[in-house]
């Protein structure tokens, strides 16, 4: 009896430590990786985080003609050895940027910023955070997206 005690003791007690282990993860990925800085975001805990997900969108300030311009490259998912946690980061990005090739008129209101095309949705989890590693002078924002409720079809 002692000894079934003793293993759910260990389970509980491990539980706890991988619980705080979580919290603290944003502190075992380094502060720039190969001359990248690190974006660390803390997702809000929701209720049911399994019917949202999340759009990374990485933006470039500067002032812009009236085209749309995108940056080239791609979000590359990877993990941190040892540990097992991924991290995102920006590949490619030094390609020219792809443009849409409009005449502007010259009283026509600048842009402010270019992005990266809208990317694919990723898993929403509040337990680690999500971190991203982005060139000076490259910005990072998210949406969270949800479904409305089932249409049924006749």
């Amino acid at each position: 009896m002692h000894k079934i005690s003793l293993a759910l003791f260990g389970v509980i007690s491990l539980s706890g430590i991988a619980n705080a282990d979580e919290k603290a993860a944003d502190h075992m990925f380094a502060e720039s990786l190969n001359g990248l800085q690190k974006y660390s975001v803390e997702l809000p805990m929701l209720e049911d985080e399994n019917v949202v997900k999340i759009e990374l969108v990485v933006s470039k300030a500067g002032e812009y003609d009236c085209n749309e311009r995108f940056i080239s490259g791609s979000l590359d998912r990877k993990s941190l050895e040892g540990w097992g946690y991924s991290y995102y980061e920006l590949a490619e990005y030094d390609k020219p940027m792809p443009q849409t090739l409009m005449a502007c008129p010259e009283d026509m209101p600048k842009r402010s910023s270019a992005s990266i095309v809208p990317g694919e949705l990723r898993n929403y989890n509040s337990k680690i955070p999500l971190v991203v590693y982005l060139p000076e002078g490259y910005d990072l924002a998210y949406r969270v997206w949800s479904a409305g409720p089932m249409v049924g079809v006749e």
